[in-house]
């Protein structure tokens, strides 16, 4: 089943949008943004490796001549801060409806996430059971992998064929 919690083309081009606007403004960090789009295919490069958000971020900081720190901040505001703001703008009512209503039953809702979701759901105005993501709990693949959510569902002691598996894309909702 497909049903997406928000819209994330809207998000995405909203935050695209703001970082052109911080970029005209501030031009000497159009080096920022370049090593930011590098440290998002190093994260799809890595996934299920043992390399942490700590190493990814000092090695693309290296990499770029920009101090660690800087950079991290950098990453976690625009990746992590910044979106929260949209996401509760474009969010998916039926699917925050559908959670709801999931949770009214009892049923066990959880979130797996390639990036940590409890900000995320709290701006969507949803409560879930557990939230999972890469590098919590044993967790190192991204989103969809068939791997962490057997370690998801094996650690709640649930089995596949009793699971409604909702995704951000139709494609990866099959999976």
């Amino acid at each position: 089943m497909w049903m997406a919690q928000y819209i994330q083309s809207f998000v995405r081009i909203s935050i695209l949008i703001q970082l052109i606007l911080c970029l005209s403004r501030n031009p000497e960090k159009i080096r920022y943004a370049v090593a930011l789009q590098k440290f998002r295919r190093l994260r799809e490069t890595y996934a299920g490796s043992k390399m942490s958000f700590d190493e990814q971020v000092t090695r693309i900081a290296k990499e770029n001549f920009i101090q660690r720190k800087v950079f991290e901040s950098f990453v976690l505001y625009w990746m992590f801060e910044k979106p929260l703001k949209y996401i509760s703008k474009h969010r998916n009512k039926r699917a925050q409806h559908l959670i709801e209503a999931m949770m009214s039953m009892g049923k066990t809702v959880l979130a797996y996430s390639d990036y940590p979701c409890e900000n995320k759901l709290s701006m969507l105005g949803v409560n879930i059971s557990s939230c999972y993501y890469q590098g919590i709990k044993g967790l190192m693949e991204l989103k969809p992998s068939k791997a962490s959510i057997d370690k998801v569902l094996k650690g709640c002691n649930v089995s596949r064929n009793r699971v409604l598996y909702v995704a951000q894309s139709p494609g990866r909702a099959s999976r």
